[in-house]
C-alpha cells in the first residue's frame, strides 16, 4: 500500500476523532439524587415550553407558577421581584416578575427574608446562577431558555440532595429578557424603562428602581445559561473582566466537559449581541456565560420545541451548572480572592477535546510567536543546507499556496451562486459541510499535483548518468546531453510545506494585536507543523519519521477541526434567518462558505505535504552539468 495513502488514512482517522470530540457527550443516567438528571430536566422543559410564553402573557404566568411550585418542592423559599416598565404600543406598561431563590450554605447567617449572604474578609460570598424563563412570541422557547431554567432547577435539586455547600448559591430566573434584557436591567438598577417598583421599596431584597438589588454586592461569581439554537455543545464564550486566568484554570479543573474558546470571547466583545450576562457584567461582576448554538435555524421559531431540543445539549448545560456551583461554592476565601483579583493576566484557552481545556496566560502570546518564528527559520535553514529549498522555490510555492486559496474560494463561490439562493435555512449547514469538503479536495489536488511534479523533476536529476572520473573523451563524440537544474527552478516538497508556516508567522502579528484570543489558531498549528517538517528533514528511519510527524501534526487537527465545527454552527447569515430568502443579501452565503474554505485550505495544506514528505534527493549545485555519451 502506498505510504502516502496510509498517511492520508491516519490523518482522516485523527480528523474524525477530533470532530467526534467536538460534539457533546450523550447523557448518562444519574447514580444518585445528587447527580444531574437529564430526564427530569426534560420534564421541566416540556412543562415550561408547552407554548410561546412571552413576558406578560397568561402562558408566562403559567410557566412562572410551575417554576415556583418546583422550587417549593425542594423546601426552598423563592421570592418574586416585580417591576412595571414602559412597553410597546398598544400596551403602555408591562409588569415583569423575576424569581430569586437562595440555597443556603453552611456559613450563611440568615438575617433577611430571603436571607442575604454574609460577606467575610471583604470577599463576596454568594454564587449566582441565572437564566430567563420568558420566550419570544413566535417560539415555545424550549432551548431559549427553558433549557437554562430546567438545568438550574435540576442543579438546585441535586444540591439539596447533598450536604450544604460552604457558600450560598442563588438562582435568579429573569423575565423579559427577550424584550431587551428588561428583567435583568430592572434588578441591576440600569433600566430607564421602569415606572414604579411593584414590591415595597423597603423590602430587604428589593431596591429603588435606579439601584441594583442588595444581593449583587455579595455576589462573587455569576454563571449564565443561554441558547442560540437547539443543539451542539454548551460553549463558554464570555467571562466578566478580562483578567480571568485564575477563573479559567478553576473552570478547566472543575468542569467535567469544559468546552470554550477565547476566540469567541474576543469576537463576542465586538458584536452587538447581548444576554442578561451583559447587564451583570456592567456591574463589574466576574463570571462565565454559556450557550449552545447548533441548529440555529430553529432559533426563535416554532421549531424551538421540546421535541427538537438536543438531550446532550441540555445535559451539558446541567454539567456546567452543577459542577461549577459545587466547586466555587466550596472554595476558601483565599482561593476565591485569587479568582476575583484584578492583578492577574488574561488568558488564551481552547478545547482540543470535550473533556480538556487548555489554558495559558495571555502574556505567553508573543513568546509563542517568537518560538513559532524561530522554528520556521530553523526549518528554512535545515532544508536549505540539505539543498531541498531555494528562494525561487519558496516564491513558486507561495504562488501555488495562494492559488489553492483563490481556486477553492472561487470554486465554492461560483458553485453556490450557480446552484441559486437557499430557500430554507435547513440548507445552510449542509452547504458549508459540502464546501469545506470541496475546498479540501481542491487543496489536495493543487498541493499533491505540484508535489508530484517536483518529485518527477528531482527524480530526473537522480536518474541521470553521473560524471565518471575515468571517462576519457574519444574522437566519436555525440552531442552532449545536459541536465542542468538550478535550485531556483525546483519547487520541492520542503518549499510547499514551509510556505504556510511563513504565512502563519506573518499573520500572527495582526492576530496577536487585534484578536489575541484567537492567536492560538495560527501559532500552535504552525509550531506543530514545523516540528513535523523538522522530523521529516532530520529523521532517517521511515517508521520513526512517520510516527514523529503524526505526533507533531495531531495537535493541529485537535485545534482546528473543532473550530471549523463551531464556525459551521455559528455562521448563519442573519438576513437568511430573519427574513428568509432575500436576493439582495444572497451573497452572504457564498462569501461565508468561501471564507470557511480558506480555513480548510490552510489546514489541509499544513497537513498533507508534511506527512507525505520524504527525504528528497538534494537539488544539484547550479554549476553542475551532468553529461553522458551515446
Amino acid at each position: 500500500m502506498p505510504r502516502a495513502f496510509v498517511h492520508l488514512i491516519l490523518l482522516l482517522a485523527l480528523a474524525a476523532l477530533a470532530l467526534y470530540q467536538a460534539f457533546p457527550a450523550a447523557p448518562r443516567a444519574p447514580q444518585s439524587a445528587a447527580d444531574f438528571d437529564t430526564t427530569r430536566a426534560l420534564a421541566h422543559v416540556r412543562a415550561i415550553a408547552k407554548e410561546p410564553h412571552p413576558a406578560g402573557s397568561p402562558a408566562n404566568d403559567a410557566a412562572r407558577a410551575y417554576i415556583l411550585a418546583e422550587l417549593a418542592k425542594l423546601d426552598l423559599q423563592p421570592v418574586v421581584i416585580t417591576r412595571t416598565i414602559r412597553w410597546y404600543a398598544p400596551t403602555p406598561t408591562l409588569t415583569l416578575h423575576n424569581i430569586l431563590v437562595r440555597i443556603p450554605g453552611r456559613r450563611a447567617t440568615p438575617a433577611t427574608d430571603p436571607p442575604l449572604p454574609t460577606a467575610r474578609a471583604n470577599i463576596p460570598h454568594a454564587i449566582l446562577l441565572t437564566a430567563h424563563y420568558d420566550s419570544v412570541a413566535t417560539a415555545p422557547g424550549a432551548a431559549d431558555d427553558a433549557a437554562g431554567v430546567a438545568a438550574l432547577l435540576e442543579t438546585a435539586s441535586a444540591l439539596r440532595a447533598a450536604p450544604p455547600l460552604d457558600r450560598d448559591v442563588y438562582l435568579l430566573l429573569t423575565d423579559g429578557e427577550e424584550g431587551g434584557l428588561r428583567g435583568a436591567r430592572a434588578v441591576a438598577g440600569n433600566s430607564s424603562h421602569i415606572t414604579v417598583p411593584s414590591t415595597a421599596p423597603d423590602a430587604p431584597w428589593d431596591a429603588p428602581p435606579d439601584q441594583p438589588l442588595p444581593l449583587f454586592s455579595h455576589v462573587a461569581l455569576i454563571l449564565n445559561f443561554e441558547a442560540r439554537g437547539t443543539s451542539g455543545p454548551s460553549v463558554m464564550f464570555e467571562t466578566g473582566p478580562a483578567e480571568n486566568l485564575a477563573l479559567l484554570r478553576h473552570f478547566a479543573a472543575a468542569d467535567p466537559s469544559p468546552v470554550a474558546t477565547s476566540l469567541a470571547f474576543d469576537v463576542y466583545r465586538i458584536l452587538p449581541n447581548n444576554t442578561d450576562f451583559t447587564v451583570f457584567k456592567k456591574l463589574g461582576l466576574q463570571g462565565l456565560n454559556f450557550s449552545f448554538i447548533g441548529s440555529f435555524h430553529n432559533y426563535h421559531t416554532k421549531n424551538d420545541s421540546p421535541d427538537n431540543l438536543s438531550h446532550a445539549s441540555l445535559h451539558h448545560h446541567g454539567q456546567h451548572a452543577l459542577a461549577l456551583a459545587r466547586h466555587f461554592a466550596s472554595l476558601d476565601d483565599a482561593s476565591l480572592a485569587t479568582v476575583l483579583s484584578p492583578n492577574q493576566p488574561g488568558s488564551v484557552f481552547f478545547s482540543p477535546t470535550r473533556n480538556v481545556l487548555v489554558v495559558y496566560p495571555s502574556t505567553w502570546i508573543w513568546p509563542l510567536t517568537a518560538l513559532q518564528t524561530l522554528l520556521t527559520l530553523t526549518v528554512i535553514v535545515i532544508a536549505a543546507r540539505k539543498r531541498q529549498l531555494s528562494g525561487r522555490g519558496l516564491a513558486s510555492a507561495a504562488v501555488r499556496f495562494l492559488l489553492s486559496i483563490l481556486l477553492s474560494a472561487a470554486a465554492i463561490f461560483g458553485l453556490i451562486t450557480w446552484l441559486g439562493p437557499m430557500r430554507s435555512t435547513h440548507q445552510f449547514h449542509p452547504y458549508l459541510a459540502a464546501t469545506s469538503a470541496l475546498a479540501a479536495l481542491v487543496t489536495l489536488f493543487v498541493a499533491l499535483e505540484f508535489r508530484r511534479g517536483a518529485r518527477r523533476r528531482t527524480d530526473a536529476i537522480a536518474d541521470a548518468p553521473p560524471l565518471a572520473a575515468s571517462h576519457r573523451p574519444t574522437t566519436e563524440t555525440a552531442p552532449p546531453t545536459s541536465i542542468s537544474t538550478s535550485p531556483t527552478l525546483v519547487t520541492t516538497q520542503s518549499a510547499l510545506t514551509t510556505v504556510p508556516l511563513i504565512f502563519a508567522t506573518l499573520l500572527s502579528i495582526p492576530a496577536n494585536l487585534y484578536l489575541p484570543g484567537g492567536s492560538y489558531l495560527l501559532t500552535l498549528p504552525a509550531i506543530s507543523a514545523s516540528l513535523a517538517l523538522l522530523a521529516a528533514l532530520t529523521l532517517r528511519r521511515p517508521w520513526l519519521r512517520t510516527a514523529a510527524q503524526l505526533l507533531a501534526i495531531a495537535p493541529t487537527l485537535f485545534i482546528v477541526v473543532p473550530m471549523l465545527y463551531l464556525l459551521n454552527q455559528a455562521l448563519l447569515p442573519t438576513k437568511l434567518y430573519y427574513g428568509g430568502y432575500d436576493p439582495t443579501r444572497f451573497l452572504d452565503t457564498p462569501i461565508i462558505a468561501a471564507g470557511l474554505s480558506i480555513l480548510t485550505v490552510q489546514l489541509v495544506w499544513k497537513l498533507i505535504p508534511a506527512l507525505t514528505l520524504r527525504t528528497s534527493t538534494p537539488i544539484p549545485h547550479p554549476a553542475l552539468a551532468v553529461q553522458g555519451r551515446t
